[in-house]
């Protein structure tokens, strides 16, 4: 709790300095707030940056990887069988993955195509300031911002310093942000005037923020 009221207290407005910050997609959030505010003549000295990715940092594909991975071991099938029977085993496996494959990248398109149109249609309702109707009210988080991400790119350079913290573990969908790109600055070297600043700390993307992770990034930002 100490450590959260730290975080809380280093990201407060004060009389000589602001700061804003925010974890994973609130970051990116957080660095147009900071844009905008500068805009508009406001200071703003740091952005603070929790395991972010910058909107252009070139990615890698984990799901692509990892379904080449399992793809590699249907080789291993089979291989206290003679060469025939291992031939028959490999063939049925990778029949099997391609089918599963071309469903799931088949399916995957049409959900994204639907996601697409039902959010063109919730701008169109907001931009109207009609009501919106029952099927464009469950429509998640995630899927907004998914796409907003997409289109979005900023305008202008941060004037003040960014603060990068890096998760260092976990996988799948805790997986840490350095696990989806080859930049170690995660894309945001680019966007600022005064350098970026990069700490590795213990957890994962979710736990980054949780005890006992949270008490070194109280620490590190206290000490910054």
């Amino acid at each position: 709790e100490l450590a959260r009221e730290a975080i809380s207290q280093s990201l407060e407005l004060t009389a000589t300095s602001t700061n804003v910050g925010g974890l994973c997609a609130g970051g990116v959030l957080a660095f147009e707030i900071a844009l905008q505010l500068q805009a508009q003549g406001e200071t703003v000295d740091r952005v603070i940056l929790l395991d972010s990715l910058d909107v252009e940092a070139p990615r890698i594909d984990l799901a692509t990887t990892e379904r080449r991975n399992r793809f590699m071991q249907i080789f291993a099938a089979g291989e206290e069988s003679n060469p025939l029977k291992r031939v028959g085993a490999i063939a049925s496996v990778a029949f099997s993955k391609v089918k599963n494959l071309v469903v799931y990248e088949c399916q995957s398109k049409v959900q994204k195509l639907a996601n697409k149109t039902r959010l063109k249609l919730f701008r169109y309702y907001l931009d109207k300031n009609l009501p919106l109707p029952r099927f464009l009210r469950d429509i998640s988080i995630r899927t907004v911002y998914e796409f907003a991400e997409a289109e979005y790119r900023p305008q202008g350079i941060f004037e003040g310093e960014l603060l990068l913290f890096r998760a260092t573990e976990g996988e799948d969908a805790d997986a840490p942000g350095i696990a989806y790109t080859s930049d170690s600055l995660l894309g945001w070297h680019k966007r600022t005037t005064k350098g970026v600043r990069a700490w590795d700390v213990s957890g994962n993307h979710s736990s980054l923020l949780q005890e006992p992770n949270v008490a070194q990034v109280a620490k590190l930002l206290a000490n910054r």
